[in-house]
C-alpha cells in the first residue's frame, strides 16, 4: 500500500470519526474475521505457511 493511499484512508476515517481505522491488509483481515473466522484463520494460516516453509522437492 502506498504511503500516500494510506494517509488519505487514515485522514478519511479521522474526519468521520470512527473509532478504528483499519487499511490494506489490516482491512483485509478485519473482514475476514468478521464473516466465517474459524474458517478464514484456517486458510490465511495455511498460505502464510506455505509462503515460509514450501514444500522440498525430492
Amino acid at each position: 500500500m502506498a504511503l500516500s493511499d494510506l494517509i488519505s484512508e487514515t485522514l478519511a476515517g479521522l474526519e468521520n470519526g470512527l473509532d478504528r481505522i483499519d487499511a490494506g491488509f489490516a482491512k483485509q483481515l478485519h473482514q475476514m474475521g468478521k464473516v466465517n473466522s474459524d474458517e478464514n484463520t484456517k486458510l490465511l494460516s495455511q498460505q502464510m505457511l506455505s509462503n515460509y516453509f514450501p514444500k522440498m522437492k525430492d
